[in-house]
């Protein structure tokens, strides 16, 4: 699996830019992309990319999230797989990068505009980046003694309204709108080979979740303690 880059967000023809943004969204931008400990070359970089770029730059940027919480970045399935594949197994793709590009640019321009507005929003109120911080190391304690696939959804939802200022309908986007297209190609394999599957925790359960998507088609899932 390709590694995350910021080049998978290069605009294409169609693409939305950092222009359609609205005004009092774009006038936001520079500002917490400072706050987000970007240089001034790369904030111009991240301008020049579909707008989805700037939410995520401001959502992974290292002002915010400590290597210890390493759990809230992208791809950290597939590092983990890595460091866990004693075996040598093969390993292959659930979601492609490309794939990943593809979703993350097909939200709707209000879509775009309201995620990268509520970034924006707590970068710029040091009450609230304070607020978001503490509930991170909550979040992500909470997961490591509680990692009940069953809630991990609902608590990644509750994190993203809490601590991001975010609506609950992200979790359709990140999660929701995925999962369907990760469970058939999870399927396939399981069908010739054994699998080991790393997925992250909010991908499991939910109204979407890839347990009730195995279960909807007949698979027989078990808890191993």
């Amino acid at each position: 699996k390709a590694p995350f880059s910021w080049a998978g967000y290069k605009r294409r023809e169609g693409d939305m830019g950092s222009e359609d943004l609205s005004p009092a969204t774009a006038s936001k931008v520079a500002a917490a992309l400072r706050a987000a400990a970007y240089e001034e070359s790369e904030i111009d970089y991240f301008r020049t990319l579909h707008p989805m770029a700037i939410y995520r730059a401001l959502q992974y940027s290292k002002a915010l999230s400590s290597r210890e919480q390493a759990a809230l970045r992208p791809n950290i399935d597939i590092q983990l797989a890595r460091q866990a594949n004693m075996r040598a197994w093969p390993i292959r793709e659930a979601e492609g990068m490309r794939e990943y590009y593809r979703i993350e640019k097909s939200a709707s321009a209000e879509q775009v505009d309201q995620l990268v507005s509520a970034m924006c929003d707590m970068y710029l109120d040091s009450a609230r980046l304070e607020n978001y911080r503490r509930l991170e190391r909550t979040y992500v304690e909470d997961l490591s003694a509680q990692p009940g696939v069953e809630t991990a959804w609902e608590k990644k939802r509750r994190f993203n309204v809490e601590a991001l200022g975010l609506p609950s309908s992200t979790m359709a986007m990140d999660i929701d709108e995925r999962n369907p297209r990760m469970a058939q190609k999870m399927m396939r394999y399981m069908q010739s080979e054994d699998v080991l599957i790393f997925v992250g925790a909010a991908h499991i359960g939910g109204p979407m979740g890839l347990l009730k998507i195995f279960r909807d088609n007949g698979l027989r899932v078990e808890r191993l303690q």
